[in-house]
């Protein structure tokens, strides 16, 4: 049975056993986390506000989370199930993938001193150049467009050896250029390009949009974030369902506020 396979069954499991309530209630971590985390990556993080924890509190108890995520991720990359390059996603908008992308790619570049290009596929609503202060064009845009190359587009960020491909100009038809054959090549490229670097894609949620189940086959693994009382039951199954035939390398459970530590606030395991 696959990964998928097992993700769905469980959902399925989760909703038959859970107390009377209606088919869309929200994911409640104490209720899922020991079922969903069947997957080989669970790390629930409770981030609050926009901000970049990996970097302004390097040795708080949030950024202690992602570098946890981090050595999964890298121990899973070594046992080959993921070479280097992966894709973050959602189901839907709002639980925090593109903070999940950025503060992994973080620790990664400063952690343990990788180099680190983090992409911006995220060509509806992208959001990494706010989340950094850069600017967002050049970007992956032009780079598919023949416009820019990407030496000229990537900003290093001086954080580690972390660089950035924004998104770059806004376009009217994102998935024509997310589901084209550049973008394809671009990705192989990047892949072959950067063998000894950690390409970390932040991508569309798979819901509304299907750039992400187009993206999902082409890079290495796909880190799946849920959010507690965002992401229903129903969307979770449905937006794992719809990446099959990508390499799901597991769940991030994000706000895991149920799963609270004493002592640690609102996050657990």
């Amino acid at each position: 049975m696959s990964r998928i396979d097992r993700a769905i069954e469980i959902a399925a499991d989760i909703q038959a056993r859970r107390v009377p309530e209606s088919a869309g209630s929200r994911v409640a971590a104490e209720r899922t986390a020991d079922r969903v985390g069947c997957y080989p990556v669970v790390a629930p993080i409770q981030v609050e506000s926009e901000w970049l924890v990996a970097l302004h509190q390097p040795n708080g108890v949030v950024a202690e989370e992602y570098k946890k995520l981090m050595t999964q991720i890298l121990q899973t990359m070594s046992e080959g199930a993921c070479r280097n390059s992966l894709l973050i996603t959602s189901s839907v908008t709002g639980e925090g993938k593109s903070l999940t992308a950025a503060n992994l790619a973080l620790s990664l570049a400063r952690q343990l001193d990788h180099s680190v290009l983090l992409i911006d596929a995220d060509l509806r609503r992208p959001h990494l150049h706010e989340v950094f202060g850069i600017r967002q064009s050049p970007g992956l845009v032009e780079c598919l467009a023949g416009e820019a190359d990407l030496a000229e587009a990537m900003v290093h960020t001086g954080l580690g050896k972390l660089a950035i491909l924004p998104a770059g100009t806004p376009s009217a038809n994102p998935q024509e250029l997310i589901s084209s054959h550049q973008m394809k090549a671009f990705v192989e490229e990047i892949k072959q390009r950067y063998r000894d670097r950690y390409v970390v894609f932040d991508s569309p949620p798979v819901l509304p949009f299907a750039d992400a189940t187009i993206l999902g086959p082409l890079v290495d693994g796909v880190l799946y974030v849920v959010r507690e009382k965002v992401a229903n039951i129903v969307e979770v199954r449905e937006g794992l369902e719809q990446l099959r035939g990508s390499q799901i390398l597991g769940t991030v459970y994000n706000c895991a506020a149920s799963l609270k530590r004493p002592g640690y606030g609102g996050y657990g395991y």
